[in-house]
């Protein structure tokens, strides 16, 4: 289905009006735009008329007044169409975000010019583009899972190093002993025992 949105300035144009409706039990009226015999509504505020097709002309009388256009569209998934953002020079403004709607695809695009989004329709379902912005690449970060083992890894690495630490100081208390009861002048001792314990306390 597309939507042909036109700006306010129609409303003021020769030839717009309100046209009255009635229908359903009970009974019921309302009103409705109408422009030189052509029935519009509004979506979501927006003055627009619908097409069926993405390569329908919109009626020449309305042209002037054409704000944007936006296309929606279910299809298949075979053949096969990479998930996206879709976009290119060739299309002008013209952009299109395809993904997967329950069994299949779901297609919108919007733009200023109907004959833009037509042609990238087709592009699209005739494979003749990639999408700008795939959904299928690979996520960048870690999931929750790479986390953990991240930290697990960390937390092996820091044990270890901790275990090394504590052998290090070990081995120093058992230097300075023995350095302590060893055969070096007083002098030495005491400037090696400083350094010793520099190392184990600061």
């Amino acid at each position: 289905m597309v939507y042909v949105y036109l700006n306010e300035e129609i409303t003021v144009a020769e030839g717009f009006k309100m046209i009255e409706k009635s229908g359903g039990k009970p009974l019921q009226r309302w009103k409705v735009p109408e422009f030189k015999g052509i029935e519009m509504s509004r979506d979501r505020g927006r003055l627009c008329f619908s097409l069926h097709y993405a390569n329908d002309m919109v009626p020449e009388i309305l042209q002037p007044f054409v704000a944007g256009v936006s296309f929606h569209e279910c299809f298949a998934l075979r053949p096969a169409r990479e998930t996206g953002v879709y976009k290119g020079e060739s299309f002008g403004d013209a952009s299109a975000d395809l993904d997967v709607n329950s069994s299949n695809y779901f297609l919108r695009i919007s733009g200023s010019k109907i004959e833009e989004i037509a042609a990238l329709y087709k592009a699209i379902r005739t494979g003749a583009i990639r999408p700008t912005e795939s959904y299928e690449g690979h996520q960048q970060g870690m999931s929750r899972k790479e986390l953990g083992q991240e930290l697990e890894a960390t937390q092996r690495t820091l044990a270890g190093a901790q275990g090394r630490l504590d052998q290090l100081q070990i081995d120093l208390v058992r230097l300075r002993n023995h350095l302590v009861k060893n055969s070096w002048s007083v002098c030495r001792k005491i400037t090696v025992g400083r350094k010793v314990n520099k190392i184990l306390y600061n």
